[in-house]
């Protein structure tokens, strides 16, 4: 049975059912079923029983399991009822080890219908990304500016956003560093080379 430490409410899926992925949150659990929350404005051709391949990708890893399509409602926004599995399996373990640290950062994302501009806290980061928290969040699955500040000159990185949970109006974010300039990459992995020998 999924436990609620691992499968909570707002906590990022992506689901592939009939060979289209869909990308939803967790709204809510019972014993026997899933509520998914997604982006569609319409109701999907998409049949009840159909197999469901789901991935979650969570702090210390992605988690995979197999489900079922057991309904769908519209409440706006579309809704996927899962059946709720059994079990999960982790199938990647973090890459690269986390170091805590205290940095100051900037967090850019800029959409048609979103601008978000604001001061965030660095917790701890890793060659492979950071966590980071901040007042407002940028949304999950989408690629965002983020500005350190390990010494006197800022480093510029384009992350990718893989988790978001709020807590009392403040947003804590996972990010995996999509790209930046090799001369920030060696700046960076300097600083980690620090924190690791601290």
């Amino acid at each position: 049975m999924l436990s609620p430490d691992t499968s909570k409410p707002n906590q990022v899926l992506r689901l592939t059912i009939e060979r289209r992925t869909y990308s939803g949150l967790i709204v809510s659990m019972t014993e026997d079923t899933i509520m998914v929350a997604t982006t569609l404005r319409e109701r999907p051709d998409l049949p009840i029983g159909a197999l469901v391949q789901a991935e979650m990708p969570k702090e210390d890893g992605l988690y995979v399991f197999t489900s079922r399509l057991v309904g769908l409602q519209m409440m706006p926004m579309m809704v996927l009822i899962l059946d709720r599995p059994r079990s999960l399996r982790r199938m990647q373990r973090r890459k690269d080890p986390r170091f805590p640290v205290s940095l100051d950062a900037q967090l850019i994302y800029v959409s048609h219908d979103l601008s978000i501009n604001t001061r965030a806290e660095v917790r701890n980061m890793s060659r492979g990304g950071i966590e980071l928290w901040a007042d407002v969040a940028a949304p999950v699955d989408y690629h965002c500016i983020v500005v350190l500040q390990p010494d006197e000159a800022p480093l510029n990185t384009i992350c990718l956003v893989i988790y978001s949970e709020g807590r009392e109006e403040r947003y804590r974010m996972g990010l995996a560093f999509a790209e930046m300039s090799l001369e920030d990459r060696r700046r960076l992995d300097d600083f980690i080379a620090e924190l690791s020998a601290s």
